[in-house]
């Protein structure tokens, strides 16, 4: 097998090289997979959480579904990647249920044909529960209509009535 440059590699290709170099039917090769792995282990010490979760989806490519260690290896992944998105430890239930207000209000904006958005644009759409529509007093019927139900705080939040979660609705201006 061909000797790669160890130090230019990402953890994830040490991971990939030294997984070649162990299935090689080749002696010299296996025992590389001893200097790959300190390497990949001094790599690893440099990696944020989540890609130590990607790389924990890689290992599992190679676990039987129902063994043990299957089940560590996903349960460590779940943690890597929680610990990224700011979900308190042991909460499995946000986890799951994350964001489903926010797709029972698109739904029924989107069936009842209401132009909507959801605001602002950010790399994880469930962070926000701030929907933007043209006319708030239709939105907030249609969604009442879905079991959405009114919030005593304000006229324009409404609480998922299967989630106890909020959303708020504002109304698009049109300039002139």
């Amino acid at each position: 097998m061909e000797q790669l440059p160890t130090e230019e590699l990402s953890a994830r290709e040490l991971f990939e090289y030294q997984r070649r170099l162990a299935g090689s039917p080749y002696l010299i090769d296996r025992l590389g997979t001893l200097w790959v792995g300190a390497q990949l282990a001094e790599r690893l010490d440099l990696c944020p959480d989540h890609e130590i979760g990607d790389l924990l989806s890689l290992v599992q490519d190679g676990l039987w579904l129902f063994s043990p260690d299957y089940a560590v290896c996903e349960h460590a992944r779940r943690r890597f990647l929680r610990s990224r998105a700011g979900i308190p430890k042991g909460n499995w239930r946000l986890i799951r249920d994350a964001g489903i207000e926010l797709l029972n209000a698109e739904s029924a904006l989107f069936w009842s044909s209401i132009p909507h958005m959801l605001l602002p644009f950010q790399r994880d759409r469930f962070s926000s529960n701030v929907f933007l529509v043209p006319q708030v007093i239709e939105a907030r019927a249609c969604l009442l209509r879905s079991g959405f139900r009114s919030s005593p705080s304000a006229g324009t939040v409404l609480v998922d009535g299967r989630t106890d979660r909020p959303i708020r609705l504002i109304e698009a201006r049109e300039e002139k």
